[in-house]
Order: structure tokens, then sequence, then C-alpha cells
């Protein structure tokens, strides 16, 4: 059972590390990794989208939703729309300063990416993704049948 645990706490420190990493990119650029993320979740849907998708996309609750773009809206970011087809609806807009700043850190990242695929090489990346999936896939079916057997 130790080793179990070592593993899963060593690669939770790695992931930590990460998002340390990503973050210290944001601060560079005055935004948060958890903003970046939700300017990303927006570029990705066509540059509009509703809350309760970011919510599901990003993990987040709807209030804290709410709360991240009254913030991004206030720095220009995005924007809020009722939604055409149903009023009750908002639709959350990326701004071009929005984008703007959020290709600039992607900028960075990709710099990164093709820094790892250069060292590492992309075979290589692609069996450490196939290897992490199946672990990810192999934690779940743990713990539904512990949680099953409990």
């Amino acid at each position: 059972m130790k080793e179990n645990f070592d593993f899963l706490r060593k690669h939770n420190i790695l992931v930590k590390k990460e998002n340390s990493i990503f973050a210290e990119i944001c601060k560079h650029y005055n935004i948060s990794y958890a903003d970046i993320n939700m300017l990303d979740a927006i570029y990705d849907r066509n540059k509009v989208t509703e809350p309760t998708i970011l919510a599901e996309e990003l993990l987040i609750p709807k209030q804290t939703v709410t709360s991240m773009v009254d913030k991004l809206e206030k720095s220009g970011y995005v924007k809020r729309m009722h939604n055409e087809s149903d009023r009750r609806k908002v639709n959350i807009i990326l701004l071009p300063e929005g984008e703007k700043l959020l290709l600039k850190v992607q900028k960075t990242i990709d710099f990164a990416k093709k820094y790892i695929t250069n060292h590492i090489g992309k075979k290589e990346l692609e069996d450490m993704l196939e290897k992490y999936q199946k672990i990810i896939t192999l934690l779940q079916e743990a713990i539904l049948q512990e949680v099953n057997n409990d």
C-alpha cells in the first residue's frame, strides 16, 4: 500500500510544480493561471460560451465562474451579453484584448512545449501520455471498486 501512496503522492507533487510553473508564466503577464484557463476555454468555443459550460469544463462552481468573469470583464478581456435566442441565458464573449493576452501566454507555453519535445522526443512524450491515461483509467476503476465494496 505504501508504494501506491508514494507513487500518487509524487505524482501530485509534480502536478503542483507544473501548475506553479504555468502560474509564474501567467504572473509575468499580470494574470492568474485560473483566469488564463478561462480565457482559453472561451477561445476554444469560438470565443463565445455560457457560464455553465465554463463551470463544467474548468471543474469549478458556477459562483466562481461569476466572480472570475466579473474580474475579467473589469479588465476588458471578456464581456457578458444576453443570448439572442433565449434572453434568460448569458453568453461570455472573449474580447480582442483578452485574445491578445491569451495568445501571448500561449506563445510562451508553445515555446516550452517545443523545447520539451526537442529534448525528450515526440514518441516518448506520446508514450508517456498514453501510460498516464491508462493510470487515470485504472485509478478511476480502483476507486469505484473500493467505494462499491465499502
